[in-house]
């Protein structure tokens, strides 16, 4: 007794996982991008990443990470002593 979203949950899924098969190198939005262009499947790039990750599906490539703004090393106080 499956609701209606959650069996359409589960088609996505199958094509989602197929889309993965052909090319593990691409993403939640890879894959929602092929979705709509191949499969003409119009879906939410958050309903696609929840279904990845309850599918365990992810990217290959890993990008680094380049962020501004980064931890210190030896964070410092500004505080000061007497």
């Amino acid at each position: 007794p499956y609701s209606e979203r959650t069996l359409e949950n589960m088609e996505l899924a199958k094509v989602i996982r197929i889309i993965h098969n052909e090319h593990p190198e691409k993403g939640y939005r890879g894959i929602n991008n092929d979705l709509l262009r191949e499969h003409d499947i119009h879906v939410n790039d958050k309903r696609v990443l929840h279904i990845c990750q309850y599918e365990r599906i992810q990217s290959t490539i890993k990008h680094s990470a380049n962020s501004i703004t980064k931890r210190a090393d030896r964070p410092y106080t500004l505080l000061k002593t007497s």
